[in-house]
């Protein structure tokens, strides 16, 4: 259960200096070391492991390929090489494609990542490759703060939480959306995947004009185009819908979040109602978004270090059969003189084939290039 991403190298590799830069990479984010481990309970932990040399020399792949299809089976091959017990839960590949090309995939478990942690990774190995280039030491800025003293400030602050329980309940009172075979399997083996890009002048109306106009966020106008398609579709009044956040919510005085490598993503339920024209509709979901308290860290804290009442309220009942996640803008990621860009060609599978998909429909959005 990966994430990942595939680049395509402006230069040739050089593999001593990224083996020092990946090592540097693992070194300062100490989630990249985590390991866990199943007790006779059932119940799992999450501990650090020391920094092995050998381990981190293990971790980078040299591999060649002769075409895209060659390419996309050495990441299929990596992908499936991480192992949460024993590690390593990065895996860095360096591919010599035939044309002369470089590619490098790097596959983390994610587990131990999320988008704003690739930001911050992708940034540091950039830095630390072209400092080990110049034969210089890979020295990077200093981590976040500490994934162990975030996860213990939540525990003690989710009782602080108690009264949004309600208005969580609530959220998930929806009519079902159609689905023609609601006994079939449901797990990645079965999904199917579909790309829609918006042109440059629409994405820049989305992004500049239109939240000027509205007084509104890009969140708002896709949360309501989606909510309008949806219901229109399924012939329903009004949706639920699983938003992802980033989780990285400034509650605690003497903890900065803003380097901290690991898994902080929220998911909570809004309901919307976009009925009426497009503006009415926006103004709706607007307001609907404004009202979710706390960002929607609390739905998470209630269902997993709340109550015993609190958390079977939560996992009773019927969740939303959608999911939406607006990742922003990665253009900033990616200049023109970066030393690497996405690559075009697939970097694997990154959820094995028979696991349950978490919702029927996933809707992922991202601005590269100046489209949506």
């Amino acid at each position: 259960w990966n994430q990942s991403v595939l680049l395509h190298a402006a230069q040739p590799l050089d593999l001593p200096a990224l083996r020092r830069s990946l090592a540097a990479l693992v070194a300062r984010h100490d989630a990249l070391r985590l390991r866990y481990a199943r007790a006779a309970d059932g119940r799992w932990t999450q501990d650090h492991a020391t920094l092995d040399a050998r381990a981190l020399d293990e971790s980078l792949w040299l591999r060649q390929a002769h075409d895209a299809a060659g390419i996309t089976a050495i990441c299929q091959q990596a992908q499936r090489s991480l192992d949460i017990e024993a590690g390593p839960l990065l895996r860095a590949v360096a591919i010599e494609v035939a044309d002369g090309s470089a590619r490098l995939l790097l596959a983390i478990h994610h587990l131990v990542v999320d988008g704003v942690s690739w930001r911050v990774l992708l940034q540091d190995l950039d830095e630390a490759y072209g400092q080990a280039l110049a034969g210089q030491p890979p020295v990077l800025a200093p981590r976040g703060g500490s994934y162990q003293d975030w996860a213990l400030a939540l525990e003690r602050h989710a009782p602080e939480r108690a009264g949004e329980l309600e208005h969580w309940l609530a959220q998930r009172a929806a009519p079902a959306l159609a689905c023609a075979n609601p006994r079939g399997p449901a797990t990645q083996r079965e999904r199917d995947s579909v790309e829609v890009r918006l042109g440059r002048e629409l994405t820049q109306a989305l992004l500049q004009r239109a939240p000027a106009a509205y007084r509104s966020q890009v969140n708002d106008l896709l949360l309501t185009a989606l909510a309008r398609a949806l219901c229109e579709a399924g012939g329903v009044p009004r949706v639920a819908i699983d938003l992802e956040g980033h989780g990285r919510e400034d509650l605690f005085d003497d903890i900065d979040l803003s380097r901290t490598v690991g898994w902080f993503t929220t998911v909570y339920p809004v309901l919307l109602e976009p009925a009426g024209g497009p503006g009415e509709a926006l103004q709706r979901v607007k307001e609907t978004l404004r009202a979710v308290p706390g960002r929607g860290l609390g739905h998470g804290l209630l269902k997993t270090m709340g109550t015993p009442a609190q958390r079977e309220a939560l996992r009773a009942g019927a969740r939303p059969q959608v999911l939406f996640n607006y990742l922003g803008q990665f253009d900033g990621s990616f200049g023109e003189q970066a030393r690497w860009r996405p690559a075009a060609e697939a970097a694997g599978d990154e959820v094995h084939p028979d696991a349950a998909l978490t919702h029927e429909f996933a809707v992922n959005g991202q601005v590269y290039e100046g489209e949506l």
